[in-house]
């Protein structure tokens, strides 16, 4: 019995130290591209209604989030990783069990200044579910930048977008159906020819009725937070959406999409 406990401890120790080198080769820096990730948060809360999250429960007409896009977040990519794996750079094993377990309330989050964390609530409502810990601990980890940098560049991104015509050609058509390539001419005609290959849409049905949930758009490696999108979107890797032709641009509060 005691020589089985001790090949178990040492088993179990030799694995774990397996798993957190292989997080450990995971360079950072090394990557391709980013993809900037942003909610429809009205749909989202439809999608996750039962759960009653608290960055749905306190959404209300007057949010940024019942209007704008917001925050999912800032994913740095590689080539053909349409799962963005590349991720957990130089995290610990523990870390990433917690993470994926999605226990977030559980990670650190000494990598944010307070000021920063507070700008964010607003645009990125998952926060308040600790999404801002897992967006560092799979992505942020990876880009090279401090947290605060990365967080800055993702709020900078979303409120430019925010201003966008697109953004408010959507924000305009709430609880209306529009078509999918009604509003990829529109993303060209503001970000200019061939810029619709660097935008990809989410939608999600919820009671056969198909949800825009959400959009990310590439971009280049070379951020910086004097970056602009227009200067920016990267069109050489077009990847594919799963929105049908037509779908609804879904409203603040829960079950009215069908109104």
């Amino acid at each position: 019995m005691k020589k089985t406990l001790i090949f178990c401890f040492v088993f179990i120790s030799i694995f774990c130290s397996a798993v957190d080198a292989l997080y450990a080769q995971v360079s950072k820096g090394e990557f391709d591209f980013y993809v900037l990730a942003l909610s429809w948060q009205p749909a989202f809360c439809e999608t996750k209604a039962e759960k009653h999250l608290p960055e749905c429960e306190c959404q209300n007409e007057k949010s940024f989030s019942s209007k704008n896009f917001t925050l999912h977040g800032l994913w740095p990519s590689v080539e053909s990783d349409a799962s963005h794996d590349y991720s957990y750079c130089g995290v610990s094993s523990s870390l990433v069990a917690l993470d994926k377990k999605h226990k977030w309330e559980e990670l650190p989050s000494d990598f944010i200044s307070k000021s920063t964390l507070s700008e964010l609530l607003e645009y990125m409502p998952g926060a308040r579910s600790d999404l801002f810990k897992h967006e560092w601990y799979k992505h942020g980890v990876c880009t090279g930048m401090s947290g605060d940098d990365y967080f800055l560049l993702m709020l900078q991104l979303v409120k430019e977008f925010a201003k966008s015509k697109s953004n408010m050609f959507i924000a305009s058509n709430v609880g209306k159906s529009i078509a999918k390539k009604t509003l990829y001419k529109r993303f060209e005609s503001e970000f200019g020819k061939g810029s619709a290959s660097a935008l990809q849409l989410v939608c999600t049905k919820v009671n056969g009725v198909q949800l825009l949930t959400e959009i990310r758009i590439n971009l280049k490696k070379n951020l910086s937070l004097s970056s602009k999108l227009k200067d920016v979107l990267d069109f050489t890797k077009p990847s594919k959406d799963n929105c049908p032709a037509e779908f609804k641009i879904d409203r603040f509060g829960i079950g009215n999409y069908n109104n």
